[in-house]
């Protein structure tokens, strides 16, 4: 009775992101994010320096499409089926975040301030939206491994998506709640997969 309780339980986590992630989108439309999404901006701006810009643009490669689909391809590789399911949330998310990019049209910060070469909408970051879910289900899928150190993979996969998500707004191209936005939206994604037993070993075996 109590596991079925909290199995039930889990399966509406996903709407905490989800309603946060809304309450985001809510705060842009009316401009109530402006003065955090300033305020960040310009102070991550004034800490810019060679090293930094280096370090964060090999970070934001880890969530760039072709980091994330080579990512794909070595799990394909060990495990076909996880893999495939891998690819197709992937796919799905980068779907999904390209038609709320063109329904919300919201415009990237001054390109003077752009460290990276970007041209599309800014709101939800996608490198935001990409990397949480990949992440999310690489980190699923290795705890479900017999690796050593799990504990130390949790925190290691999740300052991945962090770190990510901070190089979008150093580099320049995106606001605060652009990749706040993005990774809410996926995390709500993948509790939703990860409860529904999309994930379940089970139906992966």
């Amino acid at each position: 009775m109590v596991k079925e309780l909290t199995k039930n339980y889990k399966q509406w986590l996903w709407l905490i992101p989800f309603i946060a992630f809304l309450l985001d989108f809510f705060c842009i439309t009316y401009r109530l994010s402006t003065g955090i999404d300033q305020e960040v901006y310009q102070f991550l701006h004034t800490i810019q320096n060679p090293v930094l810009t280096q370090i964060f643009k090999m970070i934001t490669f880890l969530g760039s499409s072709y980091c994330l689909k080579g990512l794909g391809i070595v799990v394909a590789i060990i495990q076909y089926k996880k893999g495939i399911l891998y690819g197709i949330h992937l796919g799905l998310v980068h779907i999904i975040n390209n038609m709320i990019k063109a329904f919300i049209k919201r415009p990237r910060p001054n390109p003077i301030y752009h460290l990276v070469k970007e041209t599309n909408y800014s709101f939800p970051s996608g490198h935001a939206m990409a990397s949480t879910i990949a992440y999310c289900m690489l980190d699923d899928y290795l705890q479900q491994t017999s690796l050593p150190y799990k504990n130390i993979i949790h925190i290691v996969m999740y300052s991945l998506i962090f770190l990510i998500c901070l190089s979008r707004v150093y580099l320049g191209v995106h606001y605060f709640s652009d990749v706040l936005g993005g990774f809410l939206f996926s995390l709500s994604y993948y509790l939703f997969i990860k409860y529904h037993y999309l994930l379940n070993p089970k139906h992966n075996a």
